[in-house]
């Protein structure tokens, strides 16, 4: 908290007025970064619909190669997260030729 501190010009405390903990704020810069993602529209195929999708998850944590630290510690879902999952999956739906479930 001291780093992000100095690195906002702020004292350390005085961020404690904007968040309750690290993990908070871990949180909010979590849900940041997932709300760079876009989603694409989907293709003819599920393949290239994958395809895309990863590519821009890859170009969104390179840029933020940070928050690989982190990402899997169990964060909390912001509103971001919800939403960008939940948008997701109707456009995975509207692939012609999803494969059938096993």
């Amino acid at each position: 908290m001291r780093r992000i501190a100095q690195v906002l010009r702020s004292g350390t405390m005085s961020l404690y007025w904007h968040v309750a903990n690290k993990d908070h704020l871990l949180d909010l810069m979590l849900d940041t970064v997932v709300g760079e993602i876009t989603i694409p529209d989907p293709p003819a195929d599920w393949r290239s619909f994958l395809q895309a999708t990863a590519r821009e998850n890859q170009a969104v944590l390179l840029r933020h190669r940070r928050v690989m630290d982190f990402i899997g510690r169990g964060r909390r879902w912001g509103r971001t997260r919800y939403s960008t999952s939940s948008a997701r999956w109707p456009r995975w739906r509207a692939c012609s030729s999803i494969p059938p479930p096993r």
